[in-house]
């Protein structure tokens, strides 16, 4: 019997007929993506200071060169001075990086993608131990892995750090950037507030769950209000913080369509885990042990009860140098992008670790006649 490989009949069938959803353009806030291929952010650690290195600006370009349709930079990108810029990420606060990201817009524009950056206040997640700066919470309560005791948020510092997210929001558009994603994905800031385990306030910030929403509704209307029409603003969470006693599908969800009333939001990010724990923080970058497009059904469910467009990170691990794109097409398929009942399709899987190894991979895959090895 003669074994069927890459080289079959399938290798023959344009990319555009085996992928039709994936490698279909995609309007959000009157700006079109090319296709539904998205780089998510994460923090590569070439910064020094909190500065943008000219390494990670040509990294990015690569990727939007390789043919992906919206570039996502800087994962855990800080908006405030409190908030160390840790793991190598970017102090977005520091005006110093605006001719950076000016050089990385134009660089991205011109090789035909979408660029945005995320930004956070990391919260109790981290460590003074470097910086010197106490960390900063909704409550004392620390993280368990880091193992540091915050110091408490009084309640007249909260709308500073929203107008903080303002002023980076500002600044990015600026500086030629499509869009802002907040995030509260991985424990950071705005996801300690969500938690009632974390968040013991008696003022307007916490107890009930109106209250702990309230600082991301607050950020997130600010954002919008601080830039015009046609800026991105896209918020990343979890869908379910993979946690024993922690918050789940059905109230991330409830978090989700608070936030989503506000209007401010045209793009979901949804992923899963938390850091509050060592084994939930093995489900937010999730190893080749847990299934392919393990939070695929999540995000399906996630995306038809809010209604606003959702982006799914699915499980593609590192791989070859040379790249592998396979799982995340199979990720796509088996739930990442689908066809609702109006006939449009809102999904867009979100690649990490597979676009690492292989910038031009989804250039590839177009090339290569549909093939999803990006070799």
């Amino acid at each position: 019997m003669t074994r069927r490989g890459p080289t079959s009949d399938r290798s023959s069938v344009p990319a555009g007929e085996r992928y039709p959803l994936l490698l279909s353009p995609l309007e959000i806030r009157g700006r079109q993506l090319r296709n539904r291929i998205v780089s998510t952010p994460h923090a590569t650690g070439w910064s020094r200071d909190g500065l943008i290195d000219q390494s990670e600006v040509d990294y990015h370009v690569r990727k939007a060169a390789g043919g992906c349709g919206l570039v996502m930079t800087f994962g855990s990108a800080s908006v405030d001075p409190s908030t160390e810029a840790s793991y190598g990420s970017i102090a977005l606060w520091d005006e110093r990086n605006e001719p950076a990201l000016r050089v990385l817009a134009d660089g991205v524009h011109a090789e035909g993608g979408l660029v945005m950056s995320q930004m956070t206040h990391m919260g109790r997640r981290g460590t003074s131990a470097i910086s010197g700066i106490p960390l900063r919470a909704p409550s004392d309560i620390p993280e368990p892995v880091h193992m540091e005791v915050p110091v408490p948020l009084e309640t007249w510092e909260i709308p500073e750090i929203v107008a903080r997210f303002a002023n980076v929001a500002r600044r990015l558009e600026r500086c030629g950037l499509d869009g802002a994603e907040v995030t509260s994905f991985g424990g950071h800031l705005i996801e300690q507030f969500f938690d009632p385990l974390i968040n013991t306030r008696t003022d307007e910030y916490g107890g009930s769950f109106e209250n702990r929403v309230r600082f991301a509704r607050e950020v997130v209307s600010a954002v919008r209000s601080a830039v015009s029409e046609s800026f991105i603003v896209g918020f990343r969470m979890a869908s379910d913080q993979c946690l024993t006693g922690g918050l789940g599908p059905d109230e991330m969800i409830e978090v989700a369509k608070s936030i989503a009333a506000t209007g401010a939001v045209d793009l979901f990010s949804v992923s899963g885990g938390s850091g509050a724990s060592r084994l939930a923080t093995g489900y937010f970058v999730p190893p080749d042990a847990l299934p392919e497009g393990v939070y695929n059904e999540r995000a399906t469910r996630f995306r038809r009860e809010v209604g606003v467009p959702t982006l799914v990170s699915v499980m593609a691990g590192v791989g070859p140098p040379d790249g592998d794109l396979r799982r995340g097409g199979r990720c796509a398929r088996a739930g990442g992008l689908r066809r609702e009942r109006d006939g449009r399709h809102r999904g867009v899987p979100a690649l990490d670790r597979a676009l690492v190894g292989q910038g031009r991979g989804v250039d590839r895959v177009r090339r290569a006649g549909g093939h999803p090895r990006a070799g």
